[in-house]
């Protein structure tokens, strides 16, 4: 899920298919964009993103959840790997 553009601003469809195609090896199906005034405003009312021990979180963050079990099985500020070596495994 992409919140925000480069500008810090909300994040557009063209911003999100250019961050997608970063990850050539997952399906553009399976971006999303949280084009909220505020960004990330949709992602932080429904995820819990474990902000450090000072309360701060840092960017980019990138966070995988398991879509049958809504298993939170990756997250960039705490879990080894990268998040594709995440995602692969679980696609169809």
């Amino acid at each position: 899920m992409l919140g925000e553009n480069g500008s810090h601003g909300p994040a557009s469809l063209s911003d999100c298919q250019a961050y997608a195609a970063q990850y050539p090896t997952i399906p553009l199906s399976k971006f999303y964009v949280d084009s909220t005034p505020q960004a990330h405003e949709v992602l932080y009312g429904h995820l819990y993103w474990y902000p450090d021990s000072q309360g701060y979180i840092y960017f980019p963050w990138e966070a995988v959840l398991n879509a049958q079990t809504m298993e939170y099985v990756y997250s960039s500020g705490i879990s080894a790997g990268d998040a594709e070596s995440v995602i692969g495994p679980m696609l169809p």
